[in-house]
């Protein structure tokens, strides 16, 4: 069971630390490690707004990196979606959104991961510094809410 405070406190934390001094590398490696043990799945990557554009940053695995790649490449996925909508994005079994995400949900799935679920975190921030985060696993039906 998540604990869903300790994923809210996360969440919040994050655009926060970006109105501050900070190392970006650091921080953004540490939201995708705190979200992945708060939400106990197989990993998460972030990605950042950059005038309008979802562009990928972080991840903790080259596994999800890749297929944070293809949601930058195809332009559609679980973060695009959370990004553009400002909603959460949970998806059980990506094999089953071909149609909503023709090039993505086949291509992720190809590389062995199912399931995601898709946040945008949101502060004060300028535009620029908002991000979606997406945390993954790699067997269908394994997200947690």
């Amino acid at each position: 069971m998540v604990d869903r405070q300790r994923l809210q406190t996360v969440l919040r934390a994050f655009p926060h630390t970006l109105v501050r001094r900070y190392d970006v590398g650091h921080v953004l490696y540490q939201l995708s490690d705190d979200v992945t043990a708060v939400l106990e799945v197989t990993g998460s990557g972030v990605s950042l707004l950059e005038e309008d554009t979802l562009r990928f940053v972080s991840a903790t695995s080259e596994q999800v990196e890749h297929v944070e790649r293809l949601q930058d490449h195809f332009g559609e996925g679980s973060c695009e979606h959370a990004a553009s909508t400002a909603s959460p994005m949970v998806v059980d079994d990506l094999r089953m959104e071909r149609d909503r995400w023709p090039k993505f949900a086949p291509a992720a799935a190809d590389h062995g991961l199912f399931a995601v679920l898709a946040s945008r975190c949101t502060s004060r921030a300028p535009p620029s510094a908002r991000s979606a985060s997406t945390p993954t696993n790699r067997a269908p039906g394994q997200t947690r809410s």
